[in-house]
């Protein structure tokens, strides 16, 4: 399985991003993250991952992954249709990329790049098994079906990075993994 490599990605993609963004050239300087993996997860198991995340960490990066979908995956109508059940009873799914739909990777197939400046413990939450019907999140215990297993790599690089930084390195990851769920760019 390939590791996230967040130094890699962002001395590669740092001249693309300053084209974009053109009073960035600072983020070639940025902090070296803690970095944490987070393997073997499923439904199971949501509340047990729920409480590894600590709530003082601050601009944290978070790479939902697995190297087996659940079979409601297999195809993006069958997740479309699932989806589209669970926004019925008012939670707010993430988007379902299309373009980025099959093989992303032959080993690992990403699910949802995110970021939040603090309090991750409670952005987790919502993301696998508790949150407002208004937030958009994955909702994992609404859908992951099955024994197969995800992972979350966790990036945290803590006051030292500014928050427009933050954003600019999420959308990085997200270029380079093309996830399967969320968006691109500021929600």
């Amino acid at each position: 399985m390939e590791f996230a490599n967040i130094e890699e990605i962002i001395k590669n993609g740092a001249d693309v991003i300053i084209k974009e963004y053109q009073n960035l050239k600072k983020l070639k300087n940025i902090p070296n993250p803690e970095v944490y993996h987070f393997s073997g997860y499923n439904k199971k198991r949501l509340n047990e991952l729920q409480g590894k995340f600590d709530k003082s960490w601050t601009n944290v990066i978070y790479i939902f992954s697995a190297e087996k979908l659940p079979a409601i995956c297999s195809n993006v109508e069958k997740i479309k249709a699932k989806f589209a059940e669970i926004n019925a009873k008012s939670k707010c799914m993430p988007k379902i990329n299309r373009n980025n739909w099959g093989e992303t990777n032959q080993y690992i197939h990403y699910l949802y790049v995110g970021s939040c400046k603090a309090k991750p413990n409670e952005r987790m939450s919502e993301h696998l098994c508790n949150s407002a019907n208004t937030t958009y999140a994955l909702h994992l215990k609404e859908w992951w079906i099955g024994e197969e297993e995800f992972n979350v790599d966790v990036f945290v690089f803590g006051e030292s990075l500014s928050n427009g930084n933050l954003q600019i390195i999420e959308d990085l990851i997200w270029k380079h993994f093309k996830p399967l769920f969320g968006r691109l760019g500021h929600k």
